[in-house]
């Protein structure tokens, strides 16, 4: 007869103590996925074709961010401020507003062609 190996909890340890160092994304689903939240003042870049919701995940985790008392920073490499915003008033969400207030702060970064473009 084999001896059962016996389990630690390192594993659930762990994920507790991570969970404690999370940010919420305000994103309930994925948030599930990726153990409550983006690990706290982490780096995070969101990358997808064009039309993929990269904006409206963004504005999604900033809002959540301001209704908790925030500052948020949005930083684009294509989208004007214009056309942004316009996009997420389509939400409910109005960020004209909000930076009025000081709560967000839109950070276009155009290249040479780019701006050609523009």
């Amino acid at each position: 007869m084999q001896a059962k190996k016996k389990e630690t909890p390192v594993k659930e340890e762990k994920k507790k103590e991570n969970s404690e160092e999370r940010v919420p994304t305000g994103i309930k689903n994925f948030d599930s996925l990726i153990d409550g939240g983006f690990e706290k003042n982490s780096t995070n870049l969101l990358v997808g074709s064009s039309g993929s919701g990269k904006s409206i995940f963004a504005a999604q985790f900033l809002m959540d961010g301001m209704k908790k008392g925030g500052k948020c920073l949005f930083i684009t490499f294509e989208e004007s401020k214009k056309e942004f915003y316009s996009n997420m008033n389509d939400f409910g969400w109005d960020l004209a507003e909000l930076e009025k207030k000081r709560k967000v702060l839109f950070s276009p970064i155009y290249s040479a062609k780019s701006q050609d473009n523009a």
